[in-house]
């Protein structure tokens, strides 16, 4: 698996209050889920408060607030409310779990068990066979597994770029003129590595890159392989 320290290094710098929005908006879309990191907050009067980020007021206002559990016991009813133009820096105390759901989308969370060789080869085999079967031609595909990192998460990847490829195609296949566009443009599928995901359709060969850095692999999101897919088609 990847090593946290090599995912920490990863992350972009964000100013203090990308942050804090981003704080907001994992709580409101996750409140009664898991919890976020704890973090500590430095203030212009030189004191620090640790703790629970639980809400925010009127943020990019200039009443723009939050508030903090703090203590030191795990049943602590104590709050602090901080006026946001009083933080200097913030510090987010991760744990492994954390990393990817504060990023900013330079760490993915992959979650399960990595699937074998033998299985994404079954998964690719079928989504070769719905393909073909949507567009009434034969169309191959293959993977370059020697330039594959031998890790859990790169089959994580590999497993999760075949679901994204799918859903992408179906979007395309939803009507005649997609799919016509499909069957003139796509006769085989290629799956291997490179410096950035991308995406390439060339002579019938629909190529896609997954991004390698160290042994690090990364993935296009969905729309961003919808709009690349888009763009060649």
């Amino acid at each position: 698996m990847t090593d946290p320290v090599e995912q920490v290094r990863r992350l972009p710098a964000r100013p203090v209050s990308d942050v804090i929005a981003e704080l907001a908006r994992l709580r409101e879309e996750n409140r009664h889920g898991w919890a976020l990191p704890p973090v500590t907050l430095a203030l212009s009067n030189g004191l620090s408060v640790r703790g629970e980020y639980v809400a925010a007021h009127e943020l990019e206002t200039p009443r723009a607030t939050v508030l903090v559990r703090t203590g030191d016991r795990s049943d602590s009813l104590d709050v602090a409310y901080i006026p946001v133009a009083s933080i200097v820096a913030l510090t987010v105390h991760h744990t492994p779990a954390t990393l990817a759901r504060l990023s900013f989308g330079a760490v993915r969370e992959r979650l399960g068990e990595a699937p074998s060789r033998l299985e994404l080869e079954r998964r690719l085999r079928g989504l070769t066979e719905w393909l073909s079967a949507e567009v009434g031609v034969a169309v191959a595909a293959t993977v370059d597994w020697e330039a594959l990192p031998r890790t859990d998460t790169a089959r994580l990847d590999v497993g999760e770029l075949l679901e994204d490829l799918r859903a992408a195609l179906a979007g395309f296949l939803a009507d005649e003129l997609g799919r016509a566009a499909v069957r003139a443009g796509v006769r085989a599928l290629r799956i291997t590595v490179g410096g950035k995901a991308s995406v390439t359709l060339q002579d019938g060969e629909l190529c896609y890159v997954v991004g390698l850095d160290g042994n690090e692999t990364s993935l296009l999101d969905r729309q961003d392989l919808r709009r690349a897919l888009a763009a060649r088609l």
